[in-house]
């Protein structure tokens, strides 16, 4: 008799590979987020006491190098938003500008975001400007407003004014 015929191979059930992570989709707006795009950020932040005894974390707006020339490179400084948890709303208490005090900006929807709004600074003065957050429960410091980890931010230039929509997205730790 001719010999049996030789075993079926079945292929190996394929193990699904995991979804990537979900892209951190901050600010969620079309603008152009690469850090390298424009060579404003924000320094390290500093904490102090607020008149009000309150906790205050300022910064102040750096102006490095542009790594990948772009119209983003010489961009106005309108706005900086933070990436925040959205069980800090109502923990900012105002923000400043130069120490002039401004109102609290906390937005839920369509992204949980503080908002430093109407800075208003040519590209070449936006250096040096100081940028402060006031902050209380329940989120008094602005590490548990950054969601207990390393802050996310971004700084906006004038859409208004501007052809190219510029938000470089950097972060540091608090």
């Amino acid at each position: 008799p001719p010999p049996p015929p030789p075993p079926k191979i079945l292929p190996s059930p394929r193990v699904p590979r995991p979804p990537p992570p979900p892209k951190n989709t901050f600010p969620d707006c079309e603008c152009e987020k690469r850090s390298n795009r424009s060579p404003l950020s924000l320094s390290q932040p500093y904490d102090e006491l607020s008149p009000e005894g309150l906790n205050m974390y300022c910064f102040f707006v750096e102006v490095g190098t542009c790594t990948w020339q772009n119209p983003c490179c010489r961009q106005d400084l309108y706005k900086v938003e933070f990436d925040v948890d959205p069980a800090c709303a109502g923990s900012v208490v105002y923000s400043t500008i130069d120490d002039e005090m401004r109102p609290p900006f906390f937005q839920s929807r369509p992204y949980p975001t503080v908002k430093v709004n109407r800075i208003n600074r040519p590209f070449a003065v936006a250096g040096g400007t100081k940028i402060c957050l006031v902050l209380r429960d329940p989120c008094p410091t602005l590490a548990q407003l950054c969601k207990g980890g390393p802050c996310t931010y971004a700084v906006f230039n004038d859409p208004s004014t501007a052809r190219d929509k510029c938000c470089p997205v950097r972060t540091w730790l608090p």
